[in-house]
């Protein structure tokens, strides 16, 4: 047998990977301005927002949209503390 083949006959395709869906752009600076100002590691920051740390970090690198709940959540937090 050649190395494009196995004994169940040919390789299939590897799924490709997807490509992250860009979130809001102005809450992921907004997000990363204030953690940076506030001088605050992302996990201190999450617990700050009263936010997941995984939750928090996904959507300031932009890997999913927040939902509606946690925008809100997150909004309303950095609304009220400054």
């Amino acid at each position: 047998m050649t190395k494009t083949t196995t004994s169940r006959g040919l390789q299939s395709a590897r799924p490709k990977r997807k490509v992250a869906v860009p979130g809001p752009v102005g809450l992921a600076e907004e997000l990363r301005a204030d953690r940076l100002e506030r001088r605050l590691t992302w996990p201190k920051y999450a617990a700050v927002l009263g936010v997941k740390l995984s939750t928090l970090h996904k959507i300031a690198m932009g890997v999913h949209k927040p939902t509606e709940l946690t925008e809100a959540i997150i909004r309303d937090t950095l609304g009220g503390s400054r």
